[in-house]
């Protein structure tokens, strides 16, 4: 499972970045793990949208997703299967991890 959010800071709100975060158990509140900028500053409300069809929703998406960000879609996201110790965070990236969608 993937939770995308945003960090505001600041009394006027200005966005620090957007993150996601892993877990591979819902029931689990304290199994998310693997906290990972996807962009520094960013907007409100980052959402993916699945694009399979009848599947394709903003519950559900399979490796390749729109990405939206405060309600715009300029970017695709790419979903990997975590490594087989799922113990172990996926390694840490820096930089810009969302792509210009292709056109």
């Amino acid at each position: 499972y993937v939770m995308l959010l945003n960090n505001a800071k600041g009394k006027d709100w200005n966005q620090e970045g957007v993150y996601a975060m892993f877990s591979a158990d819902l029931s689990d509140p304290r199994g998310w793990y693997g906290l990972m900028r996807l962009f520094s500053g960013g907007g409100w409300y980052p959402q993916v949208v699945g694009l399979a069809a009848r599947e394709g929703t903003d519950k559900l998406a399979g490796r390749l997703a729109k990405f939206f960000m405060s309600g715009r879609s300029e970017w695709e996201a790419v979903f990997e299967q975590p490594s087989e110790d799922r113990r172990r965070p996926p390694r840490r990236y820096t930089g810009e991890y969302a792509r210009p969608r292709r056109p």
